[in-house]
């Protein structure tokens, strides 16, 4: 999800007041550093930070002018922006820090070095900058909503929930900070005494105590957990670095914390979200409902371009679901089969149970053909591919040889 919708600060505007900057009758550089500054501003007018860079460096090399400094930085900030807007991080990382090292403390750069540190995730940095960040302006909404954004991936909701409050308050346009919000605050608010055990691959929350039915349960949860983390990491041919959180609610307390569809039992959002109805009478649905959602959980940490469709028919197979079963449900006309269009699309974003429930048996019929034909190899390459390029259509015939259209009609036969 991406909550940062990036609004690193235009370094060309900041240049432009720099370049009102004149050298006046009053001041005592030297005219050769004079015509260097003016030869540099040119240059970073028409775009060109490498020339205004080597300009300056051999301008000031040993005079350190402030005002070549200051313009120096600015070089280095618009060469951030470039990376940044190339998706180049790393690059946009080292251009900025070497602004903030030649003009130390500006909010603007302080702003954009968090943004990045967040985006690469370290998640430490990120803090660290946002909250310099918010000495100066308290009230920088960009910076409050990483914060939460960190908070939450800490599993600290109610610290995360305050400090999207609060970015809502300061940008009150922006609604998914206002929906950040309400939703973490509803998450705090049910989680509040929720206890936490971090076990093995895993981190389990539950309120421990009161639902005892759902108490029961926690171990036989953290053995299903374990046995599908093997069985996916063997199926991937790897396993994500970091433990993976499942909440354990009773099924009012998931209705009151989940935005999912009435259609659904469990989710994925960051977290393994899961309601147990009913113990022990539910331990087979339990089962494979955490295995679905844990299938989300490994592809959104190993394969994050991994489309709608391989997500939940890979899910639905990992879960034990008939793949076969779900083609004859196209056979015998009882569904209609869905246009590529509308299978590459996110199916599951919809209220109607109906379509969503097509969606999911297409795409369980295809991930099973897929499986059938090439084995679990040929999926890890599809999911490679998919990395590399996020084109489902070419990614499978570069892998299967064959279109998706003709895919999806022989998986359907």
């Amino acid at each position: 999800m991406n909550r940062s919708r990036s609004v690193v600060s235009s370094c060309r505007a900041l240049l432009a007041a720099l370049v009102l900057v004149t050298v006046g009758p009053g001041q005592t550089h030297a005219p050769k550093l004079d015509l260097a500054l003016k030869d540099a501003k040119t240059a970073l007018h028409s775009g060109d930070t490498s020339k205004a860079m080597e300009i300056l460096r051999k301008a000031d090399s040993r005079v350190r002018d402030p005002k070549a400094q200051k313009l120096l930085s600015y070089a280095y900030q618009m060469r951030g922006r470039e990376y940044f807007d190339a998706k180049k991080m790393d690059l946009a990382y080292r251009s900025y820090f070497a602004a903030n090292r030649i003009t130390p403390g500006q909010a603007s750069v302080l702003q954009s070095l968090g943004v990045i540190t967040f985006k690469l995730k370290r998640s430490r940095e990120a803090e660290t900058y946002m909250k310099r960040v918010l000495k100066k302006n308290p009230d920088n909404a960009q910076a409050l909503a990483i914060l939460g954004a960190i908070a939450e991936n800490r599993d600290n909701v109610g610290a995360a929930s305050k400090y999207y409050k609060r970015a809502a308050k300061q940008s009150p346009e922006r609604q998914d900070y206002r929906a950040m919000a309400t939703k973490l605050g509803r998450e705090a608010k049910v989680e509040g005494k929720f206890v936490t055990l971090d076990k093995g691959n895993f981190r389990v929350q539950i309120e421990r105590g009161k639902h005892v039915g759902v108490e029961k349960a926690v171990r036989s949860v953290h053995q299903y957990l374990e046995q599908a983390y093997r069985d996916l990491t063997k199926e991937l041919g790897a396993s994500p670095r970091q433990r993976i959180t499942v909440v354990i609610y009773n099924k009012t307390q998931y209705r009151r914390v989940s935005n999912v569809h009435s259609w659904a039992r469990a989710s994925f959002d960051g977290m393994v979200r899961v309601a147990i109805q009913r113990w022990p009478g539910d331990r087979e649905a339990l089962r494979k409902d955490l295995r679905h959602e844990l299938t989300h959980a490994f592809l959104r940490g190993l394969h994050p371009k991994t489309p709608t469709w391989l997500h939940e028919g890979l899910a639905q197979v990992i879960e034990g679901r008939n793949a076969k079963g779900a083609a004859s449900l196209f056979r015998n006309g009882k569904y209609k089969v869905l246009p590529i269009r509308a299978l590459l699309d996110n199916f599951t974003d919809t209220k109607d149970a109906e379509t969503a429930n097509v969606g999911y048996a297409q795409a369980l019929a295809l991930v099973g053909y897929l499986k059938r034909q090439g084995g679990r190899r040929q999926l890890q390459s599809l999911l490679r591919g998919l990395d590399r390029s996020g084109d489902s259509k070419k990614a499978l015939r570069l892998v299967y040889g064959k279109s998706i259209e003709e895919l999806m009609k022989a998986a359907l036969k």
